[in-house]
């Protein structure tokens, strides 16, 4: 009766290593060190590509600068990653 005890108990405890395993595994990690400290921000407007768009296409003319101006904005909604460990900043998704 007592081995049958222990068996089940065992069951359950390799039950929960395998969730905690997934779990782990299913984690966002540094691609340097490991470690699953991470924090992350949105890039924001990008005040050089739209200063640039603007001189590039402001010759045109001054609704081109206006588009060009929005170039700033290309890539605004990506997110950088910055491990807490060893300030390794990655892009979000990259290396899946």
């Amino acid at each position: 009766m007592q081995f049958k005890i222990q068996m089940a108990n065992l069951k359950m405890q390799q039950e929960q290593l395998r969730i905690q395993q997934q779990q782990y595994d299913s984690m966002v990690k540094c691609p340097r060190c490991g470690s699953t400290s991470i924090t992350g921000q949105k890039k924001g407007y990008g005040v050089v590509k739209g200063g640039l768009g603007a001189l590039a296409l402001g010759g045109i003319s001054p609704a081109a600068a206006v588009i060009g101006l929005g170039a700033g904005n290309i890539g605004r909604k990506k997110i950088n990653c910055t491990c807490m460990k060893c300030g390794y900043k990655f892009k979000a998704g990259a290396g899946r």
